[in-house]
């Protein structure tokens, strides 16, 4: 559970006589529960307990079995009543005959609960069962010094003692957020990864109260309104778009058709029941608005077209019917994309907005203010607020563990009355005190992380190695928290923070993973023995993961700008050749060895968001090539240098990396594709999005016109080109208008590889140029690799996110010819 700090304690010292707490100042003594191998106890449960109270009961006596050596007895009251185990202090687990706990529990959240220690018993009851079992874990931790940090029985730490004693006093609490679901943990239940719910069970943390996901397919259904009522689907072109019955993403109802909220409503009374307390409003994913219920020249916040009025005037009318016969039901929706700003008129008060958003994007004070005065905002069009958020392990490929910017967070969520909190975490539990602390902050939004932090390095691998592994998580929060918001990967998020691109990677240093390496070491000889030492070890072979990602990851050479710094670039490249190849593969071999492991799965599959790379870093050839055609275009001493490396003995690859670079320096370069620059009247081959125009007014990058892009576009522009085998690198440079730059968000090339039979064979991505960056000068995003076997085809793409105008150009396709 939580810290005292957020409880309500009565406790010998403290507490004054009321009608909610019994008078406990003149009695110091301690309850003794075990000493020296005898069980002084009983735990006792009503004779109609439960199974969630016998569950708690049993939990109790194992945990305290484990810590002391000593099983204590367990019988229902009315064996104890007939007198059954003598002299014995009674723990009493749940509501059991004649305690006298009722006022206390009166009152609190179904999950809060009471624990009362008097001289021969002690209390633990719950508002419900389910805070009964909170009340029992509470106890373990609180005075049995359990803590359950991770899953699996290597994740649960009980210190042994000979004597059990708990002070006399009246502690009672509840959580500060009745929503903390953390995806996908209660997903996990009774399947592979059930190890994982069974600790996010007991940490709290799959409770959900509102339903809000995505859930408009299913309340205006194709199957059910797509004959008969055309009018309730999106326009396109001027015509009603009918999904497919399966369809759940890519288009929304036409929420201001007429009749479409009462005939919502009916859907939805014929689906709820008396006892259905929630009902999920929640808009379709990716987008699909009708025509004319978006403004393209109209953004929110967010940078989308915004949709909120139509929206949530449907909303509103759907639950003003629904309540008029269900009065306590309560409509979940997702305050996410196109709908993410609060409408212009309050919701009804049975309308719950959970408001989507990376609040890892608070490491940046003016995203921090933005979304703040956003939370504000909401909070006087609603009655109630859930917050979702994005503090994704897997699939980031470093431990992603910003603790004290989510700790800032969640504290300002519970100071604005946020009461639902729902957070996709995907474990990833490299990440060592990452979910444990954020759980603990569920439950207490005032807990202190750095003190939480502390606590489970101590408890993990014991007080010797605690420091080194406390230094090795606050390096990468510093990585997270201080380095990463200046960078273009960071730019300006819109929902969440780019999962599926790799380039902070490149934000890593060599230095980084070295230091990394030895502290863990570090921490694994100094822990204790036993389950802290194991617990290093799992914690070093998750960081295997990582480093190899980071080790292979193509990453741009230091700036050549002279002879030395050529040769210098030169002899690092061929020189990591091989173990940059070698860790690329290795890091997915990694993946697949871990997927037995719940301690090191990885949820989200890195293969499934395209964060896969050859190993192969073809920055430092281009970069050679540039500089070698400019300063060295007959001889010289880099030249040199390339002919002693070949005339050597290099490995393999090694002899492709340098005849790749003769090659290009010999004139090997081909140019894909054309229009390249847009100096044509019409962007043709390019596909580009209506709207879009060639530009000879703007200075460009190169050539003598650009494309100028629509306000606010958010897709791709296309060309498909031949490839051969080899290294290629596909360019594009972005600049934002001057009368509507862009606030944020990103530009970037793509490149999908495809076969013969025009089978997709692999997709790469460039790092992201911030756009905020490209207001007063061009910025360029760079992807280059290695072609990959089999591929006869690729799609070019230029990628553009904004919310603004922005132009494009200069985009290049270069290949280096095969060696033989």
């Amino acid at each position: 559970m939580a810290p005292l700090a957020a409880q309500t304690v009565i406790s010998p010292a403290l507490a004054a006589p009321s009608d909610n707490a019994l008078d406990h100042r003149n009695d110091k003594s301690l309850v003794t529960l075990v000493d020296n191998g005898t069980a002084l106890a009983v735990v006792v449960i009503a004779d109609d307990a439960d199974t969630l109270t016998r569950q708690a009961a049993a939990d109790l006596v194992r945990v305290v079995g484990i810590a002391t050596g000593v099983q204590l007895p367990q019988a229902e009251d009315s064996q104890v009543a007939g007198g059954a185990f003598p002299g014995k202090v009674r723990i009493n687990v749940g509501a059991v005959p004649g305690n006298t706990e009722a006022p206390l529990v009166k009152g609190l959240d179904r999950e809060g609960f009471v624990i009362h220690v008097w001289s021969d018993a002690v209390n633990i009851v719950g508002a419900t069962s389910e805070g009964t079992v909170f009340g029992s874990t509470e106890f373990l931790e609180r005075f049995v010094g359990a803590s359950w940090l991770m899953p699996t029985d290597l994740g649960e730490d009980v210190p042994a003692t000979k004597k059990l004693a708990v002070p006399r006093l009246v502690f009672k609490t509840a959580p500060n957020f009745v929503s903390r679901q953390i995806s996908p943990f209660f997903l996990w239940k009774g399947g592979a990864q059930n190890a994982q719910f069974e600790w996010a069970r007991r940490l709290g943390v799959v409770t959900g109260r509102v339903d809000f996901h995505h859930n408009m397919y299913s309340v205006i259904s194709p199957t059910v309104f797509g004959k008969s009522n055309p009018e309730f689907f999106p326009l396109r072109n001027g015509v009603p778009y009918i999904p497919p019955a399966t369809a759940q993403t890519g288009w929304q109802p036409r929420y201001h058709a007429p009749g479409i909220a009462e005939a919502a409503a009916q859907q939805i009374l014929s689906k709820v029941t008396s006892t259905t307390t929630t009902f999920s409003l929640g808009v379709n994913d990716s987008s699909g608005y009708s025509d004319d219920e978006i403004n393209p020249s109209v953004l929110n916040s967010f940078g989308f077209t915004s949709a909120s009025e139509p929206y949530y005037a449907f909303v509103n009318e759907v639950a003003r019917i629904v309540t008029a016969v269900h009065p306590d039901l309560k409509f979940g929706v997702l305050a996410y994309a196109n709908v993410a700003d609060p409408p212009p008129f309050a919701l009804h008060p049975s309308v719950v907005p959970f408001l989507t958003r990376d609040r890892a994007t608070w490491a940046d004070k003016a995203t921090r203010k933005r979304d703040q005065q956003w939370t504000s905002d909401w909070a006087s069009a609603a009655t109630e607020l859930g917050w979702y958020d994005y503090p994704y392990g897997s699939p980031y490929c470093l431990p992603r563990v910003p603790l004290g910017v989510l700790g800032d967070s969640i504290e300002f969520a519970h100071k604005r009355d946020v009461k639902h909190f729902y957070a996709e975490l995907y474990p990833n539990w490299g990440e060592g005190p990452k979910p444990w602390v954020y759980a603990k902050m569920l439950w207490d939004a005032d807990a202190n992380v750095k003190d939480l932090t502390t606590r489970w390095c101590q408890r993990a691998v014991g007080t010797a190695a605690a420091d080194d592994l406390k230094k090795y998580f606050d390096l990468w929060e510093d990585f997270w928290s201080k380095r990463i918001p200046s960078t273009d990967w960071y730019g300006v998020t819109r929902i969440y923070q780019q999962f599926n691109d790799g380039s902070y990677l490149q934000a890593a240093t060599e230095e980084d993973l070295s230091r990394s390496r030895a502290l863990l070491e570090s921490a694994k000889s100094k822990a204790d023995p036993g389950k802290p030492a194991a617990r290093a070890d799992k914690l070093l072979q998750a960081f295997a993961y990582y480093e190899d990602s980071a080790l292979s990851y193509p990453k741009p050479p230091q700036d050549i700008a002279s002879t030395t710094d050529a040769i210098s670039v030169l002899n690092l490249a061929v020189g990591q050749v091989e173990d940059r190849i070698l860790r690329a593969a290795r890091r997915l071999q990694l993946v697949d060895q871990f997927k037995s492991d719940p301690l090191l799965y990885q949820p989200s599959d890195p293969r499934s968001w395209t964060l896969v790379w050859s190993g192969w870093n073809f920055y430092p050839l281009w970069r050679l090539a540039d500089y070698i055609a400019r300063n060295e275009p007959q001889s010289g001493p880099v030249r040199d240098r390339l002919k002693q490396l070949l005339a050597g003995s290099p490995t393999t690859n090694q002899s492709r990396f340098l005849q790749y670079l003769q090659k290009a320096i010999d004139g090997g370069v081909v140019q894909r594709g054309s229009n390249m620059s847009f100096d044509n009247p019409t962007p043709a081959p390019w596909t580009v999005p209506t709207g879009s125009k060639v530009n000879a007014a703007v200075q460009p990058h190169n050539g003598s016109s650009v494309l100028e892009l629509p306000f606010g576009y958010n897709g791709l522009l296309a060309q498909t080109v031949n490839v051969t085998p080899g290294p290629f690198r596909f360019t594009a440079w972005f600049r934002g208008s001057t009368t509507q730059p862009p606030s944020g968000y990103n530009g970037y090339t793509v490149c999908q590889f495809y076969d013969a039979n025009n089978k997709v064979i692999r997709q790469y991505r460039a790092p992201r140029a911030a756009l905020k960056y490209a207001v007063d000068s061009w910025r360029q995003s760079e992807l280059t690799e290695m072609v990959p076997d089999g591929a006869v085809t690729a799609a070019c793409w230029i990628v553009v996110e904004t919310d603004g105008v922005v132009y494009v150009d200069d985009a290049q396709f270069l290949q280096v010819a095969p060696i033989s």
